[in-house]
């Protein structure tokens, strides 16, 4: 950051340096003028055509800073007056690697030698920036915008060297501008092109033709103010964690923590002030190196400067309002897009590229305003916040995603944390393999080496099922996809049989192990393991293997999917193919009656659920499936349905891009349940997987609190720990004991809210507390006893867990001297001889835990 400030004053010398430059030349170029080379002094120097010529050409080439000096070096050696016309055409015609800075020395060296050179040029740029009547494709506009762009800094530089006599021309320009900018709005492109003349122009004049500090001015104050921030956080004091003793003096210290409260707030307010004081200090020493080194005087009225100025806020407040009002038009077409989506599935290509257009348009001139109101120091327009929430209406229902987000913010998209690590946290194996494995090279050179595998892969994909897309306008499936995808089923058949399969023994090995893999850590194993066998013909293959998974083992499809989720970033080739088999497997099975497809119909429609959770298969895939299962919502499309939304239903339904058109979908199924006349069987099956996407919603029962009740639970259930316990105890001294000791002891007792590792700590604050209420532990013991008496009797096996935790609780009061050994004893005594049924061996447990809490202390009781 320090060297950042450094640079930044280096910087405003440089810029203060060139100023003082151009005055000088200035000032020069006016004492030239005077005495320009007389006929007789030209005539004296070359006026040969091939050097004259040749000084032209180079000029036409472009004026760039690499040629500027060789230039400037030829043009006093030769006699340029009936080349003075030609000259300037040269000049003014703009090549794209042209620097303003390089045509400017070329224009003061010409101006101090032909007096007809001014004359010539200005009226020829004037009319170079005359905007046409009408563009005739998009470049030709940009182009325009762009040569205008570099002749007004050219004007201001002219004007700054003193070629250009006063500042009219340039006023009149900027007027201009800002005059016919309301009308360059209505297009997106002019609108960017103008907006970024005007940041040129800012930038270039704002501190000779409207006051404003140059702006690295501004750049040093914000890194000192960063620099400042950086220093007070590291010197920050960490807070640390304090523990008092445990004595009753602790609930006196309220004094002496307000004290050093006062003390600390003091410091902290000086420390502002002679922050406060240190920044006016450094600005003022700023504004007194700028008044040191401008040393000269502005070459336009204090008058004149104000009305640049006004000019440029008057085109500033024109385009934020254009702004805000492109940004409304935008939010409002993503809202028809979000619409369309939800309703029809995808955009339009018109739509799309429209709404991809208009957010470019929007993005640059963001971007432009946010510069512009930096260079004007003014205050970026604020876009209007709305409402992201999407409402869909309809002869459907009502889809309320602001409701769905706070659900997910809850319970998540996949219900628990674990599902969600199993669908979403993908070993990575780019950064555990060496990338060899994934290099094009060397799979090329694995190529060659298994081309025998190739040509067995390749005969495999002949016999696979032709995928063919559901047209989404058709409300019923027709019989052609079935019947070609049957033709192409037996096609395959005979296919196989007539030429045999050649096999890999390492693929058929790992296919084989495959079944095996039923968790997390085998599965990612085995996807690092194929990666030493990834040929081209290997990953041909394996799509075809686990699109064989046996139709009757379902629990191996989350694995399987698993796995090629895993495999997908490296090598997605595998993934693509396995939906496409799915998808034509799908096609083909829909319209097939028979009851032995039952099963394999089943395992389609679920590993293409597996596979849309791990956002593998797209769920636009998934989402026409179950529209052409709806579209004839009989026999076993019913079970394809309900199978599909079991598997991936509550993932579509809680993810905002599908929710809607879920909603819609499970809608739809349920109006059909209702209208047709199901079996019991097939009535169930719909329940099932509507209530598992969308559970009908509960009313939480929540109890109605103290404040003070709410703090003591808080104390108990959440704060304490064997970190916290002695400042858990000094809060819960400040309670007033008459009005809320009975609350406490209650809430002490309540050990279904606390963890069982928490319960010694329980313990040792009851065994604490007794120092400052001494009915405090006879009032839980009591409890507790209670509590164990009530469980030996009802014998309800629903209360086992709490029974042994109240055990546990009893034994952690004897090791903290709560109670005593007799007591210990006869209640294990009791549940000994306490009469049971014959096989309650429940108790035994309950014995073995007092036994394994309290034997440690047996010896020395």
């Amino acid at each position: 950051m320090k060297q950042t400030i450094l640079d930044a004053h280096s910087k405003l010398e440089d810029f203060y340096k060139e100023k003082q430059e151009k005055r000088k030349i200035r000032l020069q170029l006016q004492q030239d003028s005077e005495s320009r080379p007389t006929a007789s002094a030209l005539k004296s120097l070359d006026s040969g055509i091939k050097r004259n010529t040749g000084l032209i050409k180079k000029l036409k080439q472009g004026i760039t800073e690499d040629n500027v000096d060789h230039l400037c070096k030829e043009i006093p050696k030769l006699n340029l007056t009936r080349y003075v016309s030609e000259a300037v055409a040269a000049i003014t015609d703009f090549k794209p690697k042209s620097s303003v800075p390089a045509i400017t020395r070329i224009c003061v060296l010409m101006h101090a030698r032909y007096s007809e050179f001014a004359k010539d040029l200005i009226p020829r740029l004037q009319k170079l920036i005359e905007t046409p009547s009408s563009f005739e494709n998009d470049q030709d506009k940009k182009a325009f915008y762009n040569r205008k762009k570099e002749i007004l800094k050219l004007f201001v530089e002219l004007f700054l060297v003193g070629i250009l006599p006063d500042d009219s021309i340039l006023h009149s320009i900027i007027s201009e501008h800002v005059k016919v900018a309301s009308g360059e709005l209505k297009d997106d492109d002019l609108a960017i092109y103008g907006l970024i003349l005007q940041i040129s122009w800012a930038r270039a004049t704002g501190n000779e033709f409207m006051g404003f500090p140059p702006a690295q001015y501004y750049q040093i104050l914000q890194s000192q103010k960063q620099l400042e921030e950086m220093i007070a956080a590291q010197q920050e004091p960490k807070e640390e964690e304090q523990t008092k003793p445990e004595t009753p003096a602790d609930v006196e210290t309220d004094s002496a923590e307000q004290e050093a409260d006062e003390n600390e707030e003091k410091n902290i307010s000086d420390a502002n002030k002679a922050a406060e004081e240190d920044k006016k200090r450094k600005k003022e020493e700023l504004d007194k190196k700028i008044e040191e080194l401008d040393q000269t005087s502005s070459l336009l009225e204090p008058q004149r400067q104000e009305e640049y100025r006004t000019l440029a806020k008057q085109y500033f407040e024109m385009i934020s309002k254009h702004m805000i009002s492109l940004h409304k038009q935008l939010r409002g077409m993503e809202r028809e897009n979000v619409k369309i989506v939800n309703l029809k599935g995808e955009l339009t290509e018109k739509r799309s590229e429209s709404y991809s257009k208009q957010l470019k348009s929007h993005d640059r001139l963001l971007n432009g305003v946010n510069s512009l109101a930096e260079l004007l120091l003014e205050e970026a327009p604020q876009m209007p916040e709305e409402d992201r929430a999407t409402r869909i209406t309809g002869d459907i229902g009502l889809a309320d995603l602001s409701r769905l987000q706070a659900q997910n913010e809850e319970e998540g998209i996949f219900g628990d944390e674990d599902t969600r690590s199993f669908y979403e946290d993908i070993r990575p194996l780019r950064e555990l393999l060496p990338a060899v494995f994934f290099d094009s090279k060397s799979s090329t050179t694995d190529d060659k080496t298994d081309a025998t595998e190739n040509d067995a892969a390749s005969e495999d994909e002949s016999t696979d099922v032709e995928s063919t897309k559901i047209d989404e306008g058709t409300p019923e499936v027709t019989e052609d996809p079935t019947t070609e995808g049957k033709e192409n089923t037996e096609s395959g058949e005979t296919k196989e049989e007539s030429k045999p399969e050649k096999t890999n023994p390492k693929l058929d090995e790992f296919v084989k192990e495959l079944p095996k893999c039923v968790n997390r850590e085998l599965i990612d194993d085995a996807a690092m393991n194929f990666c030493y066998m990834a040929t081209k013909g290997n990953r041909k293959k394996l799509p075809r293997c686990l699109f064989n998974v046996p139709r009757q083992e379902l629990e191996l499809l989350p694995y399987y999917s698993r796995l090629v989720a895993t495999l997908h970033p490296v090598y997605p080739e595998i993934s693509e193919k396995l939906i496409d088999l799915l998808q034509g497997e799908f096609n083909f099975l829909v319209g097939k009656k028979d009851q032995t497809n039952i099963e394999t119909k089943v395992r389609n429609v679920r590993f293409l659920g597996e596979l849309t959770k791990f956002k593998i298969c797209p769920a636009k895939v998934v989402l026409k499936c179950l529209q052409t299962c709806l579209a004839n919502f009989s026999h076993h499309n019913i079970d394809m349905a309900c199978n599909l939304l079991e598997s991936c239903g509550r993932f579509l339904y809680r993810s905002p891009e599908t929710h809607v058109r879920t909603s819609n979908f499970l809608d739809t199924m349920m109006r059909l349940k209702n209208a047709k006349n199901f079996d019991s069987r097939m009535e169930t099956l719909i329940e099932n997987a509507f209530y598992y996407c969308k559970p009908p919603e509960r009313v939480a029962f929540h109890k109605e609190r103290t404040p003070m009740q709410e703090y003591i639970r808080y104390l108990v259930f959440h704060q304490l720990s064997k970190a916290t316990l002695k400042d858990v105890i000094r809060k819960l001294c400040k309670l007033d004991w008459a009005e809320h000791g009975k609350y406490l002891v209650k809430c002490i007792l309540s050990l279904k809210n606390i963890s069982y590792s928490n319960i010694p700590v329980i313990a040792n604050l009851v065994a604490s507390f007794r120092l400052y209420q001494p009915n405090f532990g006879v009032q839980v013991v009591d409890g507790a006893l209670h509590r164990f008496y009530d469980g030996l009797v009802k014998n309800d096996p629903t209360r086992q867990q709490h029974r042994v935790m109240n055990v546990k609780f009893l034994a952690e009061l004897y090791s903290f001297m709560v109670v005593d050994t007799a007591m210990i004893f006869s209640l294990m005594y009791t549940l000994i001889t306490f009469p049971c049924d014959n096989n309650d061996s429940f108790r035994v447990r309950l014995v073995c835990t007092f036994i394994s809490t309290c034997s440690a202390y047996f010896g020395s009781a």
